[in-house]
């Protein structure tokens, strides 16, 4: 399969999962569940329409930015959401966590080259992600989401360290879908 093919395969079934998720989800009882199945939304649909052209080097700035939103947000809203349904949503530390996050990531959006912003969210990610598991029923999907979160961004760096670009995207793309599917998964198992 070229890579064009699999990139386009692969970005259509993030776009289906993430509008499965929208379709499955109340944005009024998960509203963070439900803006992360959108951005997965929104970033396969355009992974698609890149992967789609026939132009080699289609560089798409939209397509860059909810790339950087993926790397950054997509776990942040899920943590939440996931604080949110074990916590409360009155909780202060949800909250805290919430407005926290969100200036991490204001800031890897506005600095995308700096890397420092970005581990520092994917260790609170991941350190959040491990600390509701251990409240929750479903501590095996925290695991996982966790260990795909940290194969896609640390695998990717090395597979690019190596000279695999390719293999490094659709390592990228493949971790995205599982994390939004066993999102998706534990969103509605809490409903």
């Amino acid at each position: 399969m070229s890579g064009k093919l699999l990139s386009g395969l692969l970005n259509g079934v993030l776009c289906g999962i993430g509008a499965s998720g929208c379709w499955k989800l109340d944005p009024l009882v998960q509203p963070f569940g439900y803006a992360s199945c959108v951005l997965a939304y929104t970033h396969g649909t355009l992974g698609l329409i890149v992967s789609l052209r026939h132009a080699q080097n289609c560089h798409n700035p939209h397509l860059c930015l909810t790339r950087t939103l993926m790397e950054v947000g997509q776990l942040t809203l899920i943590n939440v959401q996931f604080c949110q349904s074990s916590l409360g949503s009155s909780s202060p530390r949800t909250l805290l966590y919430g407005l926290s996050m969100a200036g991490l990531c204001c800031l890897a959006v506005k600095m995308p080259k700096v890397l420092v912003w970005r581990t520092a969210i994917g260790f609170c990610n991941m350190l959040c992600l491990l600390c509701i598991a251990k409240r929750s029923d479903a501590w095996g999907i925290h695991l996982k989401i966790a260990l795909l979160y940290a194969l896609g961004s640390d695998g990717v760096h090395y597979l690019w360290a190596m000279a695999r670009g390719n293999s490094a995207e659709r390592l990228y793309e493949l971790c995205n879908i599982g994390i939004t599917h066993l999102a998706i998964g534990a969103f509605l198992a809490k409903m």
